[in-house]
């Protein structure tokens, strides 16, 4: 691997050897977890059909605000302050800190459980449009034990245990997808749906709640007793909480949102799976090295406070190059793939995905940004641009959803990013330093790209579902030949990505930048 030279003249590498060990692990588990659920959304929409789907992505919207609240944002704090604490060799701040963590999350679950058990009537009537039953109960249940395996596994993620988690992953998916399988086969319905979910989040959290116990039984007692301090801890995980709640809400939930209650929960379903299906692609990568890369910046960044820049600038390029093909081919056939794969039924969502493969492109944008705001504890000065973003979209999801349903939805996301995208990256760049974006390796990598997808796109009406995949194959295949043959990559370009000290990307990089010819 080539070094990098800091400014002072020493070889720099970003990550330590357990960090850079665990992200060939942690996308191998997240590579097969995205095929197995692949498979389950297929099973699903299909099982279920559009009005049982529908109520299940109704109950996710709870579920997904149930867990933002309870979890009260410190699963960041964890992934943040771990990693010094690794450092410390401090055995008893990592048990306070995770003992104390998982108690407040407990204690936030009960306090939320009997507030939804007053409200279940009231809900009911005005959001699922239906005598739901016992949904509402089992969907804090089912959320309930999500909040648990989320803990559970940031834990091992910033332990860098990596390859267990990414077992653990698999296996589990697997049995998810076994499940779904069996049992929606004879009870087609979301309460079903539920269930299963809970069942697997409960063995997930078991089995990963066992191997942090025997970790840290075995980390060294002979160490420091540091901690990390209450005030940081909270400070941070509350702020993130209130960051988080605005950033799912513009994601797609306010939109699913005012499509149920404008509409019906059936039409939210068909939404959100042209929301989803692309966000499942293209934030396949940022989603997986998400949590441990925020680990990697807070331990890059206690060793060097000016590494972010160029950290920041590398995590863009690797980005671009593994999420501008899929965005790029989506735009062209997303829509027949949708009628293929989730059937006719669902065809209406294939304009929605078409658009959201865009905007999922477009959204990328605050990732590394992200990482660099935890690592600097700045998540509480982004919190006034939360706020002012989620007041847009709500002024655009009012205006626009009750006239055009689903075009106005995805129009108000679109209208929300062009609006409020300026202000926050003016904000970002006076507490980061600067947005390190490469505009020209953008432009590079996506414009062939874009051309070769569009060549391509009048074959998206002829094809089955073997051959579309066949295609996107091939398009994926030529993509690196493209990059090589054209010399849209230089040395220069590709320093930081070295940088990262990780091996196998770096003999990608080998590839893509070909020699010049004497």
């Amino acid at each position: 691997m080539a070094n990098t030279d800091t400014p002072g003249g020493k070889s720099q590498e970003f990550f330590s050897r357990d960090m850079v060990l665990a992200v060939p692990w942690t996308l191998l588990g997240k590579a097969a977890q995205f095929v197995v659920y692949f498979l389950i959304s297929v099973v699903l929409v299909r099982q279920l059909g559009p009005d049982q789907y529908g109520l299940l992505k109704a109950c996710e919207v709870i579920g997904t605000w149930l867990v933002i609240l309870c979890e009260l944002g410190l699963n960041t704090s964890l992934i943040r302050f771990v990693p010094e604490l690794i450092v410390r060799r401090s055995r008893a701040g990592l048990v306070r800190l995770i003992s104390r963590i998982a108690f407040m999350q407990l204690g936030m679950l009960v306090l939320a459980s009997f507030v939804l058990h007053f409200l279940n009537p009231q809900i009911d009537t005005w959001y699922f449009k239906s005598d739901a039953g016992y949904l509402l109960s089992v969907t804090v249940g089912v959320f309930g034990f999500r909040l648990l395996r989320a803990l559970i596994e940031d834990t091992l993620t910033s332990l860098y245990c990596a390859r267990f988690a990414s077992l653990l992953g698999i296996c589990a998916g697997f049995l998810w997808l076994a499940l779904v399988l069996i049992v929606l086969d004879r009870y087609g319905t979301a309460l079903a749906a539920l269930a299963i979910q809970a069942a697997i989040a409960a063995l997930f959290a078991l089995c990963g709640g066992l191997k942090v116990a025997s970790i840290l039984k075995a980390f060294p007692r002979d160490g420091s007793s540091y901690g990390v301090g209450k005030r940081r801890v909270l400070f941070m995980g509350l702020s993130t909480m209130v960051n988080a709640a605005g950033l799912i809400f513009l994601r797609q939930y306010s939109e699913l949102f005012f499509l149920s209650i404008c509409f019906s929960p059936t039409l939210a379903g068909i939404y959100g799976l042209g929301c989803e299906t692309p966000l499942m692609v293209i934030g396949f990568v940022p989603m997986a090295l998400q949590t441990l890369f925020i680990a990697g910046f807070a331990e890059a960044y206690s060793r060097d406070e000016a590494c972010l820049g160029r950290l920041t600038a590398a995590f863009y390029r690797m980005l671009i190059l593994a999420v501008v093909p899929f965005a790029a081919f989506g735009v062209f056939f997303s829509g027949r793939g949708i009628e293929l794969i989730y059937g006719a039924e669902m065809k209406d969502a294939g304009p929605i995905a078409a658009t959201f493969c865009v905007l999922h492109l477009l959204s990328t944008i605050w990732t590394p940004l992200s990482m660099a705001i935890v690592a600097k504890e700045k998540v509480p000065s982004m919190l006034w641009l939360t706020v002012l973003q989620v007041i847009i979209n709500i002024i655009f999801d009012v205006t626009l959803i009750p006239r055009w349903g689903m075009y106005g939805a995805a129009a108000a996301v679109f209208l929300t990013f062009a609006v409020a995208a300026p202000i926050q990256l003016y904000a970002i760049k006076r507490i980061v330093g600067g947005i390190y974006f490469p505009g020209w390796f953008f432009v590079k990598i996506s414009v062939p790209l874009v051309i070769l997808a569009a060549v391509l796109s009048p074959l998206a009406p002829h094809l089955n579902v073997v051959t579309l995949f066949a295609l996107g194959g091939g398009y994926l295949a030529a993509f690196p030949v493209l990059i090589r043959v054209l010399r849209l990559i230089h040395e220069d370009e590709v320093s930081e990505i070295r940088a990262l000290n990780i091996h196998k990307l770096n003999r990608v990089m080998d590839f893509f930048v070909r020699p010049a010819q004497a």
